[in-house]
């Protein structure tokens, strides 16, 4: 009881804004943790190509939401919350109308022209008008979160979140598994789950929208637009091209190959990109901690340099643990179509690695206000990944997507790097030689492990030596994350 109640009391001595992201990053790892226990089920229940429309449902749906939505619930939104502050729910109100009108235009567009757009986008015309109903509902939801999230008002944001979560699987589940028992004709499980997935989100988001029309009173303010537009349509470009980054792999190995490739290269690539979640967690608190110390000057760099230098060890390690773990996991989460398909981890896992790099070096452009540098280098990026998956999947499949992602991630953290080198004229803040050495140690390892995964015996000795590892240095690693966390 004793031990119960100590923990409350430094739990409740907690300060709100960590509290918060304590919170936070839990709730995130819940609604994460669902997509991957479904996985087992709809892996065994639905053909690999039912699996690739929903793989492309959210691909296009990620991609063009951006434009519907005018990435209004970009960065923009926290600055509208601070310039705001007596009027929030006006502003929210007026730029989910904004959001909306956007939504319904793209709408009218796509219906003049959905004979040639439906074709192309891959998937049926019901799929296409229930995506252009998220684009009106979801940014309510999306808006009442990130309003709840700056004022910290944890406990709402998680509790919407995760019973969300739980009822959309649930709900997916049940639809996928008996819903052609109970209707006349059959109707594709791709199709069914991603109805039943958005339903709840969807209900959510009629009722959040209602309640902020209600209690604002407010349809559109001329203020409110040309702020949020200001703000908003630079960051735009750079929105659209880095989710354009993330997502084309999926959307033209549907184009050139077909929904099955698309399936399996989708369910590989979420348990590749399961080491994110670790990620996400760690530079929710690195990203402030930057920030304070370079607000301090560059006399800090080797406060910086401390922290950065055990986490992205740490995260290598991870995406290494996980490369190894690949077999295990797929017999597990998947079914023997997608376990032929193992060899993908690798290039993905390492590829999804980089991103740890290029978030540090952005982190800094980010501190100087150097968005276009950001903007340049992933349109690059983007530009590399489309042609050279135009080029190579036709000839290898989708396994050359999984080498093209690895090669664009790397040279989106290297034109990182090369703009934060210049933006601080040459001046040292991290171990430069040690990071780009994990980097090119992540390539090569990335085309060796391939070969272990037929010598088991070898694979978990190095399992093995990465876990004993891992606990003979947990001291050194807790210190790395309580340091990001002392800000």
């Amino acid at each position: 009881m004793n031990l119960l109640s100590n923990a409350m009391n430094k739990y409740s001595s907690i300060p709100l804004p960590m509290k918060a992201s304590i919170v936070f990053v839990f709730a995130s790892l819940i609604t994460q943790g669902l997509s991957i226990i479904t996985l087992p089920i709809f892996t065994r229940i639905m053909d690999p190509s039912d699996i690739g429309v929903v793989t492309l449902y959210n691909s296009w749906e990620m991609l063009i939401g951006i434009v519907a939505g005018l990435a209004l619930g970009s960065g923009s939104f926290n600055i509208g919350m601070m310039e705001f502050k007596e009027e929030r729910d006006e502003y929210i109100a007026s730029i989910l109308n904004l959001s909306s009108l956007s939504a319904f235009v793209l709408f009218v567009f796509y219906f003049i022209f959905h004979e040639q757009i439906q074709p192309f986008i891959g998937f049926s015309s019901e799929l296409i008008y229930l995506m252009f109903l998220g684009f009106i509902l979801a940014p309510a939801m999306n808006f009442w979160m990130l309003k709840q999230r700056y004022e910290y008002k944890y406990k709402a944001v998680a509790l919407v979140t995760v019973m969300t979560a739980v009822l959309s699987s649930i709900l997916a589940v049940l639809a996928v598994l008996f819903v052609n028992d109970f209707v006349e004709g059959s109707y594709p499980l791709g199709d069914i789950r991603v109805f039943a997935t958005k339903a709840i989100p969807f209900i959510v988001g009629a009722v959040l929208y209602a309640s902020f029309i209600f209690r604002s009173k407010v349809f559109m303010k001329k203020k409110y637009l040309v702020f949020a537009i200001t703000l908003s349509l630079p960051l735009l470009v750079h929105t659209l091209a880095k989710q354009l980054l993330d997502v084309s792999d999926r959307i033209m190995i549907e184009r050139l190959q077909g929904l099955t490739e698309v399936g399996i290269y989708g369910v590989l690539y979420t348990l590749s990109a399961l080491s994110l979640i670790v990620w996400n967690a760690i530079n929710a608190s690195l990203v402030p901690f930057m920030f304070k110390k370079l607000e301090l000057g560059l006399d800090n760099a080797a406060k910086i340099n401390a922290v950065v230098k055990p986490l992205i060890t740490f995260y290598f390690v991870f995406c290494i643990f996980l490369i190894l773990v690949a077999p295990e996991v797929v017999q597990i989460l998947a079914t023997k179509e997608y376990y032929d398909a193992i060899y993908l981890m690798p290039p993905i896992a390492a590829g999804i690695f980089f991103t740890s790099l290029y978030n540090v070096f952005s982190n800094v452009l980010l501190f100087y206000k150097k968005t276009k540098l950001i903007m340049i280098a992933t349109l690059i990026a983007v530009v590399v990944n489309i042609g050279l998956n135009f080029i190579f999947i036709p000839i290898f499949g989708f396994v050359a997507a999984a080498y093209t992602t690895l090669l664009s991630y790397l040279i989106l953290a290297g034109l990182q790097y090369i703009f934060m080198k210049k933006i601080l004229s040459g001046a040292p803040l991290f171990d430069d030689k040690y990071l780009w050495m994990i980097a090119l140690l992540m390539i090569v390892l990335a085309l060796v492990l391939n070969i272990t995964y037929e010598f088991n015996i070898l694979r978990y000795f190095i399992i093995v030596a990465i876990v004993v590892g891992a606990v003979v240095k947990r001291k050194s690693i807790i210190k790395g994350f309580l340091r990001a966390k002392d800000r």
